[in-house]
């Protein structure tokens, strides 16, 4: 089983390091890293390891998710995971803990991995539960702990015209066209949180965006008996406060005292 790695960069200085060098201190081996690179004029990539496992592609792109779209062409694994400059690896052993719960996870067809991760802003862990329709209403798993079939992603990429949540739209629509996501009981990323996503004109727009995703890949009868259950159990009331700046640092003391005392029961 071969990995290959995403690293998407833009004058990302010590940070894509920090994260390359997380990377290459895997016990698993059989990998490659694909750095896409934006043309960054800090002189980071300049000093990336040489190694033939290390392929940087410098190219111009429209975003993000355009970068990753980009970096999908030239990857040769079986599955694929993406990496933000500054996140890295739990721990050295991820990935080969990952190897093992796929080869043990009897996939009849097209399957997404997901593990959890480690949250640095919040000091906390976040552990998800298995995929439901539920879950996939009120969770959004983490992009960097989430592994792909290669294949899956070689017949539909990412689509662009989601600014904050085309990730989210990839898994969703997989999922309602049939393809399995798996949790796999790891914790695959150390994820470093206080990025772009979390400023408030952000999180509104991921939020706007989630909707849209919800209601194009489910039914209108199916859409609104899921959100009434959401709404039953205070997640409305959720989403609205984490879109408002007065509430949001408090907000993120709840959550990461909430996860602590959920990890201790665990």
């Amino acid at each position: 089983m071969k990995f290959t790695i995403i690293v998407v960069s833009l004058n990302a200085g010590k940070e894509l390091l920090n994260t390359i060098d997380s990377i290459m201190r895997q016990t698993y081996k059989n990998i490659e890293i694909i750095v896409k690179d934006g043309y960054s004029t800090d002189g980071s990539t300049e000093l990336l390891p040489t190694d033939n496992r290390i392929s940087l592609i410098s190219k111009k792109d429209k975003s993000i998710y355009d970068a990753m779209n980009q970096a999908i062409d030239y990857a040769t694994g079986d599955f694929v995971l993406f990496m933000n400059c500054g996140d890295v690896f739990y721990d050295d052993g991820v990935l080969e803990a990952c190897s093992k719960n796929i080869l043990k996870c009897d996939a009849k067809k097209l399957t997404i991995f997901y593990g959890d991760c480690y949250t640095a802003n919040r000091n906390s862990f976040l552990r998800y539960p298995e995929f439901t329709d539920y879950v996939c209403f009120t969770k959004v798993l983490c992009h960097q702990a989430t592994i792909y079939p290669l294949e899956l992603m070689k017949r539909r990429k990412y689509n662009l015209n989601y600014r904050m949540a085309a990730d989210y739209e990839y898994y969703v629509n997989a999922y309602k066209q049939g393809a399995a996501l798996v949790h796999i009981p790891v914790v695959v990323v150390c994820y470093q949180g206080n990025g772009t996503s979390e400023t408030k004109q952000n999180r509104c727009l991921a939020l706007e965006e989630r909707k849209s995703i919800l209601k194009e890949n489910y039914s209108a009868s199916d859409y609104r008996k899921i959100w009434m259950k959401t709404q039953l159990r205070g997640c409305g009331i959720k989403q609205v406060l984490v879109t408002q700046e007065w509430f949001y640092p408090c907000y993120k003391k709840i959550a990461e005292m909430y996860y602590k005392i959920k990890n201790l029961i665990r």
